[in-house]
């Protein structure tokens, strides 16, 4: 899907959203509506590429946004907050701009507290006071969340604070609240120079499932100036017996169309319809066609945290037209090292590459900033 790129103000931030404001004067100022807009000009050098940006947004996006204004001038404390500016307001991108209804309006003196959120849900229109928390499910693994917390001060009808840029517009800053792993595959450049058999040429990994455990079901979002989404307990983690199944979620393909010369024949065991195909010699493929998202560990406690994939590997004879599966295979493997040396919200994209080879899986982890990688 085509996305719309952002503007970035922070280094590990992410996604700007900008509400127009007119000028002020000394003349009685009118009511002026909160309109959103969509940044025209990168302030930076040159012109970013999209793998350079960390934050888009797509044709029918949606954030949630509460707010809360003080006529005394005050800001609004946490344990306070009431969302009697804006409750659980969806604001959807069209594709160029931002719309919302009913249009709210600036107030001439006094501050607003912003919270906001993406995606949108309307099942949070009730969380509308106290603390204001509220529990984030990992149901499929790629349910991302980014949050956002700002507050502006209105005296006499000029606008100020943190959230308010140079041109007099207000920066909701969405960063993520939940750990951020991209998921790879690739087959090993040298798969076959040590194997001597034809048996193993123009070689596939098609992976068939693919499980996780070691992570929490459920965690509470709490917002602030730092929002948190902490693990609740109270509904348990994924185990080995009952892990995440991404499986569903695999970015799979039918092979019949994908792999010209194999052909489906349950009969004789060849009954691979559709998995994510690893091509030997060919680029490392996203295993999902976007990140996945989980809850972090704020206990610094080490977790098992393991996956499981199971794959066939699809050969062809030199000579031969016909690719035939050779063999469907079960491997797991560990992501303790990160998870069990980085407490709270890992504030890195985590990018877990599988690499297939004769021998099996290897698991490579590493850290990358979010200014490399999209965010979304």
């Amino acid at each position: 899907m085509k996305r719309i790129i952002y503007h970035i103000f922070a280094a590990l931030s992410t996604a700007i959203l900008c509400f127009s404001c007119s000028e002020t004067s000394d003349e009685p100022i009118p009511a002026r509506a909160i309109c959103f807009s969509t940044p025209q000009e990168w302030p930076g050098e040159g012109t970013p590429s999209r793998a350079s940006l960390p934050a888009v947004f797509g044709t029918g996006d949606r954030i949630g946004v509460f707010a809360c204004y003080s006529p005394s001038g005050d800001e609004a404390a946490d344990e306070t907050f009431t969302s009697n500016f804006m409750c659980n307001q969806p604001v959807e991108f069209n594709g160029t701009t931002w719309a919302y209804s009913p249009v709210k309006y600036w107030p001439t003196d006094g501050n607003v507290t912003f919270r906001a959120y993406y995606p949108y849900s309307d099942k949070y229109n009730t969380a509308n006071n106290g603390t204001f928390s509220f529990s984030h499910k990992c149901e499929t693994g790629l349910e991302p969340l980014y949050a956002a917390y700002t507050t502006v001060k209105a005296d006499k009808g000029t606008l100020s604070g943190d959230g308010i840029n140079p041109d007099g517009n207000l920066q909701l800053r969405f960063t993520p609240v939940l750990n951020k792993v991209i998921f790879t595959a690739n087959a090993d450049d040298n798969l076959f120079d040590e194997v001597e058999t034809d048996e193993y040429r123009d070689c596939f990994f098609l992976i068939k499932e693919f499980r996780l455990w070691g992570f929490y079901k459920t965690g509470t979002v709490s917002f602030s100036d730092k929002t948190t989404c902490k693990p609740n307990s109270r509904y348990g983690m994924y185990t080995r017996t009952l892990p995440l199944d991404m499986t569903p979620s695999l970015d799979s393909r039918e092979i019949e169309k994908e792999i010209p010369g194999y052909k489906l024949d349950p009969e004789n065991g060849y009954c691979t319809e559709k998995a994510l195909v690893v091509a030997e010699g060919a680029e490392a493929v996203n295993m999902f066609g976007k990140s996945a998202y989980f809850i972090p560990f704020y206990d610094g406690r080490p977790h098992n945290v393991e996956f499981e994939v199971v794959y066939v590997v699809l050969t062809k004879k030199q000579g031969e037209n016909v690719y035939r599966e050779s063999g469907i295979v079960t491997r797991t493997g560990s992501l303790h090292e990160i998870f069990d040396n980085n407490t709270g919200l890992i504030e890195k994209n985590i990018h877990v590459n599988l690499e297939f080879s004769v021998d099996g899986v290897t698991v490579t982890r590493n850290l990358e900033d979010y200014h490399y990688k999209e965010m979304f």
